[in-house]
């Protein structure tokens, strides 16, 4: 084997057919696909995650005209921009931001997938009902609700849906200082032994202990 031999790795290399300039300021492109994993589909991409981390494309940071440039290059292998293709963006790369992009169809397919209701998502997710409705209605989520999408089908954090009540595990952290109190929760899917075991005791959300009040005494909150 030489060194330009090109051996398979058994995936198909993505290859761009068309990209279009959305918002320069914003860093948002239309991505047309002709060959690889999302062959045929059309996504709504920020690239701001990319050019936000890598020096390299710090001329993109604060020039929406330069971006409105993007292009086709390397037979689809990459996107650039510029006259000359002075900057350039691998096709992989962008791919994987598409992957950590949900729309609300993919959002709506997350949910049946995974046999959530609104109800329950928002409590995981730490939205507000309202917020998951207009989520189901919106164009692409923000990228941190869906990459925490992603975590937690990853980690398979999500109530056991054999379970007909619905119930979860809940513990918390209390945090109290002279001038702040923070309070945190943390959702955990049940474990097998807790169904059988009188240890592990399942609260309803609606049951939840409250947390312990402040006390001020000379002044000083404990």
């Amino acid at each position: 084997m030489s060194e330009t031999d090109i051996i398979s790795s058994g995936t198909r290399l993505p290859k761009i057919k068309e990209a279009q300039c959305i918002d320069g300021k914003h860093r948002l492109i239309y991505v047309s696909w002709g060959k690889g994993p999302r062959e045929g589909r059309t996504d709504r991409i920020d690239l701001s995650p990319l050019i936000d981390t890598y020096k390299f494309y710090r001329p993109l940071r604060n020039d929406p005209t330069l971006f409105a440039t993007v292009h086709v290059a390397n037979s689809g292998s990459a996107l650039a921009w510029g006259d000359g293709d002075e900057i350039d963006m691998a096709a992989n790369s962008i791919m994987r931001l598409a992957e950590e992009t949900m729309t609300a169809d993919d959002f709506k397919s997350f949910l049946e997938r995974n046999g959530l209701t609104q109800e329950t998502a928002a409590i995981l997710l730490g939205r507000s009902p309202r917020q998951l409705k207009y989520y189901l209605s919106a164009g692409v989520l923000p990228r941190l609700v869906s990459l925490a999408c992603i975590g937690l089908e990853a980690h398979s954090l999500k109530p056991r849906t054999q379970n007909p009540t619905g119930w979860m595990k809940f513990s918390y952290t209390l945090s109290v200082t002279r001038h702040n109190m923070s309070w945190n929760t943390a959702i955990h899917p049940l474990a097998e032994s807790h169904k059988q075991s009188r240890r592990g005791q399942l609260l309803k959300p609606g049951n939840l202990r409250k947390p312990p009040q402040q006390t001020k005494k000379s002044g000083i909150t404990r």
